[in-house]
């Protein structure tokens, strides 16, 4: 979908038509430039470019030129109209960062010579390919900001890629109390995106009198860039061999910073340090995808290993053409967009398989569900027998001619609902109601006309779990009418209200109090609400007052109660 509306969007779908149009610039071709000694400038050097501006010049005409890593001034006609210079505030930084100067330029200077002194603040920053264009600053800054474009959308996706990889990665630390492999890589991709978006224009254009604070945002990326990367391959590596080189560059960076501060060592000129360690960790990096590709157990896994890898190549090699070919390596642009692929793959890779886990965990804790009501089951059914074997029992010694009848219906109970006992799945109410109705007509043995069961059925089209009405009756029988002498009453109900099937179950026995405890009354209820839960999401609610009765009420969503039919 993204993709279809950034087609729509691309094509040309305004027209527009300007009586003034945009002011152009050109680029200097015609100067002269020399160098001499000096033993003020920091790199012992400075250079001098001379030319002369013989174009008419507009209202909005601005001389601009780019400079990294020099201190520049601009004369026309020997008068100073431009200089920058290592600012008094910071004296332990020498570099002025990367700075777009732009001058601008009135009527009158047609026919000046312009003379721009250079002074290299590193060795490395001399003899560098200047480029001076005259024309509207609109024009200019809009060229500048086309040219970074395609790495600045690369690095910020990049680091926007390495904030979800991080969220997630938190998120599996703190709800599934997993490693931080997850939010390791996505430290990295967010410093390795941070690191090419700082060498972009945009933050020279919104920061001109801070340049230094990208250069030295990029330099930081740059040095501790590889500690999360080679820490989220810890499990393919020898944990010594991880610690030492965290523990190397951690030492190295905070002694270069220290350096830096006493004035000592500039970090620009350390940087081959920082380099140096960044090709180590990449060597273990790739010790670790090679141990990885071999211990993948399956092929496709492997092969998947293999073209990340040989797209990340890829994106160096091509780096490393136009390097060679144009003397610019597009500030590693196909590397980037490389790394952003792989990292697109990696994170539809991390969906598929938190997702396979997901169905995984679900199903175990569906099994380990279904097995705990299994269990709950077998504890009402082997419950209810006790009872009836226990209460045969005792008619033995008073009455063995009841006794020899509650046998005999309790066989006939067995054989009509003894299939139905043992489902664990939903059943219809008519089942259910036969089920207890039978239990009802074995009760009625042992209290005789002690025992009134009423019912008033205004909904039967439903389903329910089984063995759940029965043991509700049960415990109305044990703990509310064989409390009373004269017996009691048991009312069953049904009917529809708000989109949920209701069942009640009402006895007029002696009640009790539900602020006090009631573990034995409640053991059967409370197995009966976690089965009516987790198997169709009903909930139990228990009514009871001493001396009046209680009334069990359950609700079934009427989705639920019919989806299972």
């Amino acid at each position: 979908m993204l993709f279809l509306l950034g087609f729509l969007g691309m094509g040309k779908n305004v027209d527009v038509q300007k009586t003034r149009p945009d002011g152009s610039f050109r680029q200097i071709v015609n100067y002269t430039w020399s160098e001499k000694k000096d033993s003020s400038s920091p790199s012992g050097y400075t250079e001098e470019y001379r030319f002369i501006l013989s174009d008419a010049v507009r209202h909005d005409t601005c001389l601009a030129f780019y400079t990294m890593h020099q201190y520049v001034q601009v004369y026309l006609d020997e008068t100073n109209v431009y200089t920058s210079k290592s600012s008094d505030e910071f004296s332990v930084i020498k570099t002025s960062g990367g700075i777009w100067v732009m001058i601008p330029l009135y009527p009158g200077d047609v026919g000046k010579e312009v003379r721009i002194v250079i002074t290299p603040v590193y060795e490395n920053a001399r003899n560098r390919d200047m480029k001076f264009m005259v024309g509207s600053e609109l024009s200019i800054i809009k060229a500048s900001l086309k040219h970074g474009f395609p790495l600045f959308i690369v690095s910020a996706l990049t680091m926007l890629a390495g904030a979800v990889f991080i969220g997630a990665g938190v998120y599996n630390r703190l709800i599934n109390k997993k490693k931080g492999e997850l939010f390791s890589f996505g430290v990295f991709a967010f410093l390795l995106g941070l690191w090419r978006f700082t060498d972009t224009e945009f933050p020279l254009l919104a920061l001109p009198d801070r340049a230094v604070f990208p250069l030295y945002l990029s330099v930081a990326a740059l040095m501790f860039g590889m500690i999360p990367l080679v820490i989220s391959q810890k499990k393919n590596l020898q944990e010594n061999s991880v610690y030492i080189y965290c523990t190397i560059v951690a030492v190295t960076c905070i002694v270069q910073v220290v350096l830096q501060y006493m004035g000592i060592l500039d970090l620009c000129e350390s940087l081959f340090v920082t380099w140096c360690l960044v090709f180590f960790g990449i060597i273990l990096i790739w010790i670790s995808q090679v141990r990885q590709v071999r211990e993948e157990v399956t092929k496709t896994r492997q092969i998947y290993r293999k073209i990340i890898w040989g797209l990340l190549l890829a994106g160096i090699l091509a780096d490393a053409i136009t390097y060679f070919v144009t003397r610019d390596s597009a500030r590693m642009i196909f590397f980037m967009l490389a790394f952003l692929i792989y990292i697109v793959i990696h994170l539809v890779m991390f969906g598929i398989e938190y997702q396979n886990q997901q169905i995984m965990l679900a199903e175990k804790e569906q099994q380990i569900m279904n097995t705990r009501i299994s269990v709950m089951m077998s504890q009402i059914r082997s419950h209810f027998v006790f009872n009836v074997l226990n209460a045969i029992s005792g008619m033995c010694k008073y009455d063995p001619e009841k006794a020899d009848q509650t046998v005999v219906c309790f066989a006939r109970y067995l054989r009509t609902n003894i299939d139905i006992m043992q489902e664990d799945r939903p059943i219809t109410f008519r089942q259910a109601l036969s089920q207890l109705e039978d239990y009802i007509a074995l009760e009625k043995i042992r209290y005789g006309d002690r025992l009134h069961f009423v019912k008033d059925i205004r909904a039967e089209d439903f389903m329910l779990p089984s063995l759940i009405l029965q043991p509700i009756v049960e415990n109305a029988l044990e703990h509310g009418l064989k409390q009373k002498p004269e017996g009691g009453t048991i009312i069953l109900r049904t009917w529809e209200a708000d989109d949920e099937i209701r069942i009640l179950v009402e006895d007029d026995g002696i009640g009790f109090d539900t602020e006090v405890p009631q573990d034995k009354r409640s053991v059967g209820l409370k197995n009966v609400s976690f089965r009516l839960q987790h198997m169709m999401h009903g909930r139990l609610t228990i009514n009871s007052s001493p001396e009046k009765g209680t009334i069990v009420t359950i609700s079934i969503p009427r989705k639920e109660a019919e989806e299972c039919m």
